[in-house]
């Protein structure tokens, strides 16, 4: 069969377009049966937050930060923590869960900042990540919160063994704490002596 040359010019950037058109249609077919199929989505590292449901104003209390990394293994976490004004943090303390402090704890009045990684080898599994000792402030009633931040950030290796170039933090969890008024202390009504007791008739 016989083509013009013009033709014959206009073969390769049609055929290397139409090339585009179907390696475009199976990538885009490919993302939507991702969205569609949760198997194909993994969960990130969640931070769990345990700590009482009530205290009293004034009263101490510990408060732990668990981590469960699902499919991941952890390498460094930088932590921070938000709390509320009517709450004062004391300390944190890393636990065993990537327990190398790689930049010391900075606590100020409603937050706090700590940077802990694993050491040579990622951690995995679930664990405790810190525990926080806090106290309620005085003259101070309602609901108290403990808040992670948004900003915190994991660094971690994902199932193929590839290092995760942007942080894997999963959920951002806070807890609300009642804070009670202390039950005041019932003391024994006086009576007025109305009848002389046998000893002061005795002595008269």
């Amino acid at each position: 069969m016989y083509f013009h040359p013009y033709f014959k010019k206009l073969f390769p950037p049609i055929i290397a377009v139409l090339i585009l058109l179907a390696g475009l249609s199976v990538f885009l077919k490919v993302v939507r049966q991702r969205q569609s199929d949760p198997k194909a989505s993994t969960n990130l590292v969640d931070l769990l937050i345990s700590a009482p449901a009530d205290v009293s104003y004034g009263q101490e209390f510990s408060s732990t930060i668990s981590v469960d990394p699902h499919n991941y293994k952890v390498a460094a976490i930088d932590l921070k923590v938000n709390v509320s004004s009517n709450l004062e943090l004391i300390s944190i303390q890393p636990g065993t869960y990537s327990g190398i402090i790689l930049s010391a704890a900075e606590i100020s009045s409603n937050s706090a900042r700590i940077v802990l990684g694993s050491g040579p080898t990622p951690a995995r599994g679930a664990g405790v990540l810190v525990t926080l000792i806090f106290k309620t402030k005085a003259d101070t009633t309602g609901t108290a919160q403990i808040i992670i931040d948004p900003d915190t950030a994991i660094a971690g290796i994902d199932v193929n063994g590839f290092t995760v170039p942007a942080s894997i933090l999963g959920s951002i969890p806070q807890v609300n704490i009642v804070v009670n008024s202390p039950t005041p202390t019932s003391t024994p009504p006086s009576h007025p002596r109305t009848k002389p007791f046998l000893r002061d008739i005795l002595e008269k």
